[in-house]
């Protein structure tokens, strides 16, 4: 694609958006990166804050603590209680 004589960037960003969109036959968003970023961050406090405490009785086993830091080399923005809840359940 091509800007058109007299369009601006964000008109051009715009009907790119839409092309994109219609190709993949999905809906177009405008959401941007930063909304990614920030719905993430979001999630992994949601998450953090929602821990149980009868999890920590499990803290301590050698094995579930391998299995904690083999999950966060994979995710290793993902905080380490979150991944405790997680294989807890």
């Amino acid at each position: 694609m091509q800007v058109e004589e007299g369009e601006g960037d964000d008109q051009f960003t715009v009907r790119v958006e839409t092309a994109v969109a219609n190709s993949l036959g999905i809906p177009r968003t405008c959401h941007t990166s930063a909304d990614k970023t920030e719905h993430e961050k979001r999630y992994i406090l949601e998450q953090a804050s929602t821990v149980t405490p009868q999890l920590s009785q499990y803290a301590g086993s050698p094995e579930l603590q391998r299995m904690v830091r083999q999950v966060a080399e994979v995710l290793p923005y993902v905080p380490h209680d979150v991944i405790l809840k997680d294989l807890g359940e």
